[in-house]
């Protein structure tokens, strides 16, 4: 290239670049020297003299000796507003080099995020494939390039992709060893049984990496392949409590009955048990605190630089501080504490203090049914012999084991979610705290959300109240994770 041009190129000199195009017109028609000239433009990325340029001269089918567009080349450069402005005024384009790369390829073979979600969001084809069949998924997994790769699935990216081999994306981060990206691809909905052409599984190619894996590392990669359940399995489980409950109702009224109880004892015993059942359809119906995703522009906008450590890539949101994805329910839910089988719902803070509250009046009405079984037994012994009060009572005594689980279990349950919520803990975290950095100092235990034993229970009880979406401009430190004074964020799922 010309020192006269690259002199003005080098100082931003506009008037002096339009001179030598004026005199050098030739310049335009010789591939060589405009591919020199739109590097070392693209090197000192100078937009006002990229736009005049463009202005001028129409370069939509431009090309270099092996196929590169000039969106190619800046996308090579990695000029993040070049490629933006070429978008603007050309729109999309598949156009394709030597090696059937898309601009979307490129982007992700040079490890541009910041791009790749311009050209997705611009509507660049998320599977678009190269010569050889590869879709862009499978060369950010190739690139082991974790945060890519993500921003792929999340846009949609098809994780059952094949290439003329018959290898997925899967099959490349098996052969790579990377157990983050197993885990990533497998909650998209990778299929872990896939065979490529030699009848080889994603297992199968792991085998082949394991000697330099850890243990632990081995098991969490063993753990992903197992599979993950996204979409859900939350069936109408509401009666998995219902033996019990059976037990305590027959208890209460056979009792009453003996003990020929007055209408008002009548009334109360009914109530209560209306009131548990209501409560326990109430819970397996209302919403435990699932995350409420963010505009569809603002979490574009957060995929462009946004720290990736907490965004589902299942519910597609970003998760505020202490949720969690359920993997029976499929939802992100806020202040998670643990799925709970018998209410066949999450327990998080929009159902937690309801929770507690059903545990209690299980816990009473148990109590209570145990307490009438005695009295009855009691009542019955003094007109009879203890043995023949036995026999009338054999039915009762043998639901007393049944009562007395019923008593123990929501008892226990009651004093560790207490406990527990003394300390601004949920299940959740007391069960996974070794995992999750923010609780740990210099190697001793630290728990960044106490404030104080009244504080902590009034936002227990008070949790639905918390805020069940996170706003792409929120702080986070280097994991992804929002930077709540010593909070240092969220579980890693």
């Amino acid at each position: 290239m010309d020192e006269e041009l690259t002199t003005a190129l080098n100082n931003g000199d506009l008037e002096n670049v339009k001179l030598y195009f004026d005199g050098h017109k030739d310049t335009l028609s010789n591939t060589a020297l405009m591919t020199i000239f739109w590097k070392r433009l693209l090197e000192v990325n100078d937009l006002g003299i990229m736009k005049w340029i463009l202005s001028e001269h129409d370069f939509r089918n431009w090309e270099t000796e092996n196929g590169s567009s000039l969106l190619h080349i800046s996308i090579e450069m990695g000029s993040y507003e070049i490629v933006a402005e070429i978008l603007e005024r050309y729109g999309v384009s598949e156009k394709r080099d030597k090696d059937g790369f898309t601009g979307l390829h490129e982007g992700v073979f040079r490890g541009n995020r910041k791009i790749v979600v311009e050209l997705l969001t611009r509507g660049f084809f998320v599977d678009a494939t190269d010569s050889d069949l590869h879709t862009p998924l499978h060369w950010a997994v190739h690139r082991n390039d974790f945060e890519i790769a993500f921003v792929l699935v999340y846009w949609g990216a098809n994780v059952n992709a094949r290439d003329k081999t018959g290898q997925s994306p899967l099959h490349f981060a098996c052969l790579n060893g990377n157990g983050k990206l197993i885990d990533l691809l497998v909650k998209g909905g990778a299929d872990v049984k896939m065979k490529d052409n030699l009848g080889q599984t994603p297992s199968l190619k792991l085998l082949g990496v394991m000697g330099r894996l850890s243990q632990e590392e081995a098991e969490e990669i063993q753990k992903s392949l197992k599979g993950h359940s996204s979409k859900g399995k939350n069936n109408l489980c509401i009666g998995k409590d219902v033996v019990i409950v059976i037990v305590l109702i027959q208890t209460l009224l056979m009792c009453g009955l003996n003990l020929r109880m007055k209408a008002w004892a009548w009334i109360v015993i009914l109530g209560y048990i209306f009131v548990v059942e209501v409560l326990n359809v109430v819970l397996f119906v209302k919403n435990p605190g699932r995350v409420v995703p963010p505009d569809a522009r603002e979490m574009e906008e957060y995929l462009l630089e946004g720290e990736l450590g907490v965004v589902c890539v299942v519910c597609k949101l970003i998760r505020p501080p202490r949720s969690k994805h359920c993997g029976v329910c499929g939802h992100c839910v806020t202040r998670f504490d643990h799925h709970c089988g018998w209410i066949g719902n999450d327990v998080g803070a929009g159902n937690h203090a309801l929770f507690l509250l059903f545990l209690l009046l299980f816990m009473v009405g148990d109590g209570v049914a145990i307490a009438l079984l005695i009295a009855c037994f009691i009542v019955t012994a003094k007109n009879i012999s203890v043995g023949r009060a036995f026999a009338v009572n054999w039915s009762s005594f043998v639901s007393l084991p049944a009562l007395v689980f019923g008593f123990v279990f929501p008892a226990q349950l009651l004093m560790q979610h207490m406990v527990a919520g003394a300390h601004n803990l949920t299940t959740n975290e007391m069960m996974n705290a070794q995992r999750y950095e923010r609780f740990w100092d210099n190697g001793r235990f630290t728990n960044p959300h106490d404030r104080g034993c009244c504080a902590n229970l009034r936002e227990l009880f008070c949790a639905c109240c918390l805020p069940r979406t996170l706003h792409p401009t929120t702080r986070h430190n280097e994991d992804g994770h929002e930077l709540m004074g010593r909070e240092e964020g969220l579980p890693d799922e």
